[in-house]
Parts: C-alpha cells; structure tokens; sequence
C-alpha cells in the first residue's frame, strides 16, 4: 500500500516560542509547502536532504513563511558541483512571489558567490493549477490581507489528496476544494473561535472545523497557532468536527487514499 509522507517541520504561528518554528511541511521528501523562519535547519532530524526539495509552494509572502528562504537556497545548492542537474521549481501567489524569489536570490548570491542556481518561478492566481510528474497542484484564493492560496495537492502515485488551507478566515471556495481530501491542515491562529469584528483574515478552531466538515475530509488537523491557543484551539474545533487532533513540529504523518479512520499515522 502505497503511503504519502509528511514531514511537519513547523507548526508555530508569527511568535518566537522556544522549540517552534513558524508553517513548514515537507511531503515525500521532495515538495516543501511554505518556509518558516528557517524551516530548513528542521531538515536534518527528518533525514531530509535540501538539495531533494523539488519544488517548493508559498501559499503567500507575509514574513513567517518566507523568511526562510534565503537560508534553503543557500544550504540547497551548497557543495552541489553541478546544480544545473538539479532545478527547483517555486509555485506562489502572482504579482507577489517573483520579487519575493529575486530578493532571497540576490541575498544568497552575495553570501555565498555563487552564479548558478536553477530556477522556475510559476506565479499562480487563485483557481490556476499546476502539475508535475508526481504532484498535482489546484488552488483558490485565502481571505487574508495579502493574496494568498488555499492548495488541493494529490500525490499521483499513491492518490492521497491533502488541503492546506495557509492563512484564511473562514472559506467557502476551500470547502471546495477540500471536498473529500484525505487530510486538511488548517490554521488556528485565533484559538476557539474568530470574533465577529477580526480583519486579520485568520481563524480559529470552529471557523476550521467548520470547513473540515462541510468539505468532509477525512482527518482533520491543526496547525499554525501561538502555544496559548492552542487548546483552546482544539477544543474549539471539536464542538464541530470531534475526529481533530493538533500538529506537533517534528511530526510525521503518513496518508493512504481513501482515509476511514486508522489508517493515517502521526508520530513525534
């Protein structure tokens, strides 16, 4: 039975706690979605090596999943002899990932003096899609400040589907586009529940749940919240949607297609 493996590198949200790193995942080794503050020092424990990472996806450019740029680029082509065997593709929001992408190139470069790195930007709007030989990718837009995307990624050798909702308030086009996913990630960042008057285009555990269930995916999990919230954030979403559980950083969770409970493994 073939598996699809997630490697959660961070589940913090835009605070600096001891032993939290900001949004950042991994899946089958070879696709990062979003970069924390530094998400690539995480790697190592997950035996992940940098210079695998194939693509990675933004779902959008606020500091606490970008910062962490700089530093994969760097450590991705460091002591590679010949990185034009290896290019990376980086999927984002349009209009705001290229300069996000040039400013991080033209930092790396000065540090480190290098010429070559090979690169693919692929600025997406939302409803845009994108395909590679092992992933295909469908988005729709975050209700957020910045343009942002909700993601719908499949693993096309195994058929598991995972959502990742980014930042967003409460979200009918990502109901959409989770319907029937194995896994949702969705944000807490707000704890139990939005109130009425927030702006921030964040949610708490109901406002996801709320999501989960009307999506009707098959697991369930939290991520993306300050350390005070996040029971909170829990017990919020169980009021909804009681198949819940909270992401840890350092987490490994393993999807099989057609999730009915028991069948997707998270361990520390």
């Amino acid at each position: 039975m073939i598996r699809t493996r997630i490697d959660v590198l961070g589940t913090g949200a835009g605070l600096l706690e001891r032993d939290k790193e900001s949004s950042c995942y991994v899946i089958n080794q070879e696709l990062m979605v979003d970069l924390g503050w530094c998400g690539v020092t995480r790697m190592p424990a997950h035996g992940i090596a940098p210079s695998r990472i194939k693509a990675l996806i933004i779902t959008h450019t606020h500091a606490d999943h970008i910062l962490g740029l700089p530093q994969f680029l760097f450590f991705r082509y460091l002591g590679i002899a010949r990185p034009e065997e290896s290019p990376l593709e980086i999927v984002g929001p349009r209009s705001t990932v290229e300069p996000i992408v040039e400013s991080a190139l033209a930092f790396v470069k000065t540090a480190s003096r290098k010429d070559a790195f090979p690169i693919t930007v692929r600025p997406l709007s939302p409803g845009e899609s994108w395909e590679t030989s092992s992933f295909r990718l469908e988005t729709c837009k975050m209700i957020h400040p910045v343009p942002g995307l909700c993601l719908r990624l499949t693993d096309l050798k195994s058929g598991a589907v995972i959502a990742f909702s980014g930042d967003t308030s409460y979200n009918p086009d990502l109901v959409r586009i989770s319907r029937g996913a194995d896994v949702l990630i969705h944000e807490a960042t707000l704890g139990a529940k939005m109130p009425s008057d927030d702006k921030d285009g964040h949610s708490g555990g109901e406002e996801a749940a709320r999501v989960a269930k009307e999506a009707g995916v098959g697991q369930f999990l939290l991520s993306h919240m300050p350390r005070a919230r996040r029971l909170p954030a829990l017990t919020g979403a169980q009021r909804h949607f009681p198949a819940v559980a909270l992401l840890e950083d350092g987490d490994t969770i393993e999807v099989v297609h057609g999730f009915q409970g028991g069948d997707s493994v998270t361990t520390g």
